[in-house]
């Protein structure tokens, strides 16, 4: 915001709907703008008259008071991750130099913090499951019987565990070998 000299600056990321939606921003609050299709954005695209422009969301970018925007993709490997948008509450014919490397740098950071994020939250599913079943493992049975007996404390309901053993499994596993014991 401070760089451009804009109002707002915003990060969008895909929905899972085919929409982007806001993940986070600085500035002024823009409110709820909703882009379809916008992944397909390979480079920089700014417009000097958002509320008129036919491939912004008109309604939403007119309720915001954005006069001018420019939408920076975020990019990991080939492919649009979300987007880095900058927008004025005035009129900007066009972008300087400057403005234009500084918004696309920042929007390879934006690009390394989502992978970032991306890793950790992978990281932590394989903490928590078991790798040959994708069932969860002792550390997340752990956390989630601690989370039901509290919750069950808190709202005097009552808490129900069901556990299934296989029996004789060790022996079958001795007969067959691991791997017949992992397809069972």
């Amino acid at each position: 915001v401070d760089i451009a000299g804009a109002s707002f600056a915003a990060i969008w990321e895909p929905d899972g709907y085919g929409d982007l939606v806001l993940t986070g921003h600085a500035g002024s609050e823009i409110g709820r703008v909703r882009f379809r299709g916008a992944l397909s954005l390979s480079a920089p695209y700014f417009s000097a008259d958002a509320p008129n422009d036919p491939g912004l969301p008109r309604d939403d970018v007119r309720r915001a008071g954005v006069v001018s925007m420019l939408f920076e993709p975020i990019v990991r490997g080939d492919a649009t991750v979300g987007l880095l948008s900058v927008g004025w509450d005035r009129p900007v014919d066009g972008l300087d130099q400057p403005t234009a490397h500084a918004v696309a740098l920042l929007a390879s950071e934006a690009a390394v913090a989502i992978e970032r994020a991306d890793l950790l939250a992978g990281l932590s599913r394989m903490a928590e499951t078991d790798e040959l079943t994708g069932l969860a493992n002792r550390r997340a049975w752990d956390e989630t019987i601690r989370r039901a007996v509290g919750y069950a404390r808190r709202t005097h309901r009552p808490l129900c565990v069901a556990v299934v053993d296989l029996d004789l499994f060790k022996a079958y596993n001795d007969a067959h070998g691991h791997q017949a014991g992992d397809r069972l």
